[in-house]
């Protein structure tokens, strides 16, 4: 969720988990001054719109749901939300919770980039099939001669 006021931007996130067949509403921001008025604003609209949408009756949490929080001033609020959202997808895939509450710069490098290795890598075997393809088709095309 983005939110922003008077010239500062900042990130914060709205998470929602389907736990033994019950929905949870998680709502985590960095700021250690506080949450950010704009976010959760724009948060709580999200949150409605999913509610519709499920057909559930989501209602955001009065508290933050995370311990760790960006220093003041850093702006590292979008790092912390990366963190966040792979901390997510490993509990969806059953790797389990992260062992810090906190980012980890180097390894969010490193994740992010074997990811991008990986969309090249998919992209570079697409090409080929799409040329192996091409070729195929051209070579059909010249061997049936319609009269």
């Amino acid at each position: 969720v983005w939110g922003g006021s008077e010239g500062v931007q900042h990130w914060s996130l709205l998470d929602l988990e389907k736990i033994e067949g019950s929905w949870k509403v998680f709502y985590k921001d960095s700021l250690s001054s506080g949450m950010s008025k704009d976010c959760r604003a724009n948060a709580s609209k999200i949150l409605f719109v999913l509610s519709i949408a499920l057909n559930e009756n989501f209602s955001m949490p009065d508290e933050i749901c995370n311990g760790a929080f960006q220093p003041k001033g850093s702006g590292f609020c979008g790092q912390f939300v990366i963190h966040w959202c792979d901390e997510a997808a490993r509990r969806c895939i059953g790797e389990g919770q992260m062992p810090n509450g906190f980012p980890d710069f180097l390894k969010l490098t490193q994740r992010i980039q074997s990811v991008a290795d990986q969309i090249v890598k998919n992209a570079g075997i697409s090409n080929q099939k799409i040329l192996k393809a091409t070729k195929k088709n051209k070579s059909l095309t010249k061997s049936c001669r319609c009269y």
